[in-house]
């Protein structure tokens, strides 16, 4: 098994190459993808990538252990904000590790969460895993959150929706049980 040491010293570096992708919700994130495919095939786990409605933005599921409906899923969007107009004391694009933080364009939300999902593949391959794990990679939370509704269309259509899921957005970084909940008006 992992050590706890190797798997932070993975993610952190994971979470390097991840940030260097300038995935702003206006950019395509299918070279981000491309990455974390190979990063999947490397580690021989079973995936699906599925088209948005723009050219370049895609959604990935890779699940472990059995390939079914049904276990936990992790899901986390890899789309960022855009850095223009903000006071950047350091490239965004590049991590930088400054008292024990790292920083960099979605370092927190939410590309970190994302390099702990595939760090700890090895780790779970190691499980006898009776229910699968999902793992959910998303495009455009930040503008529209169309990436999880096309995900969640497309693992229905394939009759492969987990029982549980958490996502790794960092809400104040206090777990939130639960949606916080959504309310739209359109004037007529």
């Amino acid at each position: 098994m992992t050590s706890p040491t190797t798997r932070l010293m993975n993610t952190v570096a994971i979470l390097e190459k991840l940030v260097s992708f300038d995935t702003t919700s206006r950019n395509p994130n299918v070279p981000l993808i491309e990455w974390v495919e190979s990063w999947l095939d490397d580690h021989d786990v079973t995936y699906t990538r599925h088209r948005g409605p723009e050219d370049g933005k895609w959604n990935l599921h890779a699940i472990l252990g059995p390939v079914e409906k049904g276990g936990l899923a992790f899901s986390g969007h890899v789309d960022c904000v855009p850095v223009e107009g903000q006071d950047w004391s350091r490239d965004p694009f590049v991590l930088t590790e400054l008292d024990g933080k790292l920083y960099a364009r979605g370092a927190a939300d939410m590309k970190g969460f994302v390099a702990a999902m595939l760090a700890a593949i090895p780790t779970l391959q190691t499980l006898p895993l009776r229910k699968p794990v999902h793992l959910f990679f998303t495009f455009d939370e930040e503008i529209t959150c169309n990436g999880a509704r096309y995900l969640i269309e497309d693992v229905k259509s394939r009759d492969l929706m987990p029982d549980y899921c958490v996502i790794g957005e960092p809400s104040l970084l206090s777990p939130i049980i639960a949606h916080k909940g959504r309310f739209t008006v359109r004037s007529m």
